[in-house]
């Protein structure tokens, strides 16, 4: 792939000529002159520069899947030739969304690192577009695996890393708790599944006077909130442009609502002062999965194998540590 079709695609990635610009760390008036001396020697223009956001000509929305499919063979011609290599050498690219992903990706690398510290690992932790960015780019082949949890069989395989249990934590002195008092179970039962059966809560009218805090709707945590609640769904505060669920947390400290998490991030979290109720929620929405995942029949190269290996030995040491 020419470097000038780099641009190209860049540019479209980005859908801005000056955001392209700084990525590839050249000036705007060159990169638009390189892109228009392409544009005379094809005889078509290929973007539309009178859109906001910029836009495809018809001819250039041929190009680009012109493109895509030569990012696809470059990323197969790259993983054949890794698989051919030793293991001390080569290049892994990996993106994680998840808040699991954000904690995990860090731990693995690092036990990756010891014994491979000449392989260069690039992590996309997925701030713009979430999981469904990660994964059209791990379809194009511009990443070798994904941390997350909801993906299509048809197109992605998931190798599980570990399953989640998912619940409510509320501040004890915040409006609605009373109700709930009776079901809450301790920190340790949650991180040690301990808990009786009888404790998981079904009567979700409990909840009605209670306000929650969540991050954005598309969330795959608010839209299991919302499939669990119902009616009893009452958001008090929105957090926007959130990646961090400890922020979410710390507004829970703080008296402003309850939160629905995971219990990883308990396990994450700094020990409460007996000042918190977790309540586990009896719904299949309160379950979920993370996986490490690759497209649907992509060959893995050895390197690529043994981040998997390493990933799942992590996973079981989390999976039993208490903080």
């Amino acid at each position: 792939m020419e470097l000038v079709e780099r641009y190209v695609y860049k540019i479209w990635e980005k859908q801005s000529f000056s955001e392209a610009a700084k990525e590839l760390y050249i000036t705007q008036p060159s990169l638009s002159a390189t892109v228009a001396r392409l544009e005379k020697s094809l005889g078509f223009r290929i973007f539309n520069r009178s859109t906001i956001p910029l836009s495809l000509t018809a001819q250039g929305r041929i190009y680009m899947d012109f493109l895509e499919e030569m990012m696809v063979s470059e990323s197969n011609m790259r993983q054949r030739i890794l698989a051919m290599g030793d293991m001390q050498h080569g290049t892994l690219s990996v993106g994680g969304q998840a808040y699991a992903a954000l904690h995990l990706i860090p731990e693995i690398c690092g036990r990756f690192y010891k014994e491979h510290p000449e392989v260069c690992v690039t992590v996309d932790i997925g701030h713009t577009g979430g999981l469904d960015n990660l994964l059209e780019k791990l379809k194009k082949g511009t990443l070798d695996l994904v941390l997350g949890y909801d993906y299509d069989p048809d197109e992605f395989e998931g190798i599980p890393l570990h399953e989640e249990r998912l619940l409510f934590i509320i501040h004890k002195d915040t409006k609605g708790a009373t109700a709930l008092q009776n079901y809450a179970v301790s920190r340790e039962q949650v991180l040690n599944k301990t808990y009786p059966p009888e404790k998981e809560l079904d009567d979700f009218s409990l909840f009605q006077n209670v306000q929650f805090i969540r991050n954005r709707e598309t969330s795959n945590m608010a839209m299991r909130m919302s499939k669990i609640l119902g009616e009893y769904n009452l958001v008090s505060h929105v957090v926007i442009n959130l990646r961090q669920f400890e922020i979410l947390y710390n507004f829970m400290r703080a008296g402003v609502g309850a939160v629905f998490v995971s219990d990883y991030l308990v396990r994450n979290a700094p020990e409460d002062a007996g000042d918190l109720l977790y309540i586990v929620p009896k719904s299949p929405h309160a379950h979920r999965t993370l996986y490490l995942l690759k497209k649907k029949d992509a060959v893995l190269s050895p390197i690529a194998e043994k981040f998997v290996s390493e990933a799942l030995i992590v996973c079981q040491e989390e999976k039993f540590r208490e903080k």
